[in-house]
């Protein structure tokens, strides 16, 4: 089995060589949000890791470091979840890809396993290709290729169902059939009135599994290697 090309397990002289025979990147973008004990708090990261190290082997480019933390402070009520500003987010990706962009990389491809990454991931991309002519940065959401159809740019039934194909571990599928999927219209209301976190952990305090129940039987292994060929075909064409 062929590994990925990542970046913090190579030399500089190595990366070099890599960069000058197909100059891009791919950069993962994970996150630290709750949901509930039916799997691990990291399970965006995990998703957005093996996606980019898929790609990586497939198209011979470079993988950068996952970003573990996201846009996810209306989450920070919850042990364990944290997460920056969205200005902040911005800031950061641009600084990186900059610096990928100095030692040559044309192309920069970012994947999202994140919702509140989309947004500040977007407006970076904007930012960088305004600011240097010629190069490309791509994002692709992970979220929205599997089949997100929720109208909340946020799929854990398929972000579950992935992580149980690439970790079972990750994974507890006995207490997700133990639990119902949480009010999606709750949701909606308390992020339009603020998304304050003391009310996201008033409102669910078990952690969020925004899915229909219908869905929570779709949570398998099986599922989810569907669901990861399908994320890695679409954004291996585009690239």
């Amino acid at each position: 089995m062929n590994s990925a090309y990542r970046i913090e397990l190579l030399t500089h002289s190595r990366i070099k060589e890599l960069l000058t025979a197909r100059p891009a990147v791919i950069l993962p973008l994970g996150g630290c949000e709750p949901l509930g004990a039916a799997g691990r708090i990291g399970i965006e990261t995990l998703c957005a890791e093996r996606v980019a190290d898929e790609l990586s082997v497939r198209c011979r480019t470079v993988r950068a470091p996952a970003l573990p933390f996201a846009c996810s402070a209306p989450f920070m009520s919850f042990h364990g979840a944290a997460g920056v500003k969205p200005r902040t987010m911005v800031n950061m990706l641009c600084e990186i890809i900059h610096a990928y962009i100095l030692q040559g990389a044309e192309r920069v491809f970012l994947i999202n396993a994140a919702p509140f990454n989309k947004a500040p991931a977007a407006e970076a991309v904007k930012r960088t290709e305004a600011k240097y002519g010629g190069v490309k940065v791509l994002l692709f959401d992970i979220n929205t290729i599997a089949g997100n159809d929720n109208g909340i740019d946020r799929s854990d039934a398929a972000l579950l169902a992935m992580a149980a194909y690439l970790d079972p571990e990750s994974v507890n599928i006995d207490n997700i059939n133990r639990r119902k999927g949480v009010s999606i219209d709750q949701y909606r209301t308390w992020k339009k009135r603020g998304a304050d976190p003391q009310k996201l952990r008033k409102l669910f305090p078990e952690g969020l599994l925004l899915t229909d129940n219908e869905a929570l039987t779709g949570i398998t292994p099986e599922r989810g290697k569907e669901l990861f060929d399908r994320v890695v075909g679409v954004i291996e064409e585009q690239i």
